[in-house]
């Protein structure tokens, strides 16, 4: 028996995107806007598209998050009603299989970004 067959495919999944949270008051945090990459926005995409891991040690404005197949992207938030990215990286695909899969990044003092992707391994980037 064909075990394969007996299984459906796999429907691409939502994007998944960024919730920022005022929490002045944290017995009742309070949802105030969302970021998602451009283009991704309610749409299904094969590739692993979500936002997965912040940074885990934000300073000032900007938070450096991995995005899996979208690579590494920082979100200025000092509106935090309007949330907007202000650069952004995708490492080259690995082979194989050929597909960017970002999963977390640290800053360290000097403003470094380590951004460990499951296929590639780890990049180290300075913001120009």
């Amino acid at each position: 028996m064909d075990v394969d067959r007996l299984q459906p495919d796999p429907a691409p999944e939502m994007s998944a995107f960024i919730w920022f949270v005022d929490i002045t008051d944290e017995s009742r945090p309070v949802p105030v806007s969302s970021f998602q990459v451009d283009g991704l926005h309610g749409t299904r995409h094969p590739d692993m598209t979500g936002c997965h891991q912040p940074v885990e040690t934000i300073t000032g404005s900007d938070v450096p998050v991995a995005w899996f197949s979208q690579g590494l992207r920082i979100i200025d938030f000092s509106n935090p009603m309007r949330p907007h990215q202000t650069a952004c990286y995708i490492p080259e695909a690995a082979e194989p299989p050929k597909r960017v899969s970002s999963n977390d990044v640290f800053t360290d003092s000097r403003g470094l970004f380590y951004l460990i992707d499951r296929m590639s391994g780890l990049t180290i980037l300075e913001r120009t």
